[in-house]
């Protein structure tokens, strides 16, 4: 097992789809994206297939088993 590369388990590597919170933020009235409390909206986002969401609250992520990722910049080598 590569080191830093898994998911602290002994299960094998795969690619964790995340959505970006941000994708759902100011679409048009005809948008069939979900809505409603967060809560009702992480669900649905799971239940689409995603693994876990970026920019999101973490708390209420791990509440309902999803994973939280953040993001962030290098600004000089």
């Amino acid at each position: 097992m590569i080191r830093n590369l898994n998911d602290g388990t002994s299960r094998s590597p795969y690619l964790r789809t995340d959505l970006n919170i941000g994708t759902l933020s100011d679409l048009p009235g005809w948008s069939t994206a979900p809505r409603g409390d967060t809560e009702t909206v992480y669900r649905a986002i799971k239940n689409a297939g995603y693994a876990g969401i970026q920019g999101g609250d973490p708390a209420a992520c791990r509440s309902i088993g999803l994973g939280a990722t953040g993001g962030g910049g290098v600004s000089t080598p």
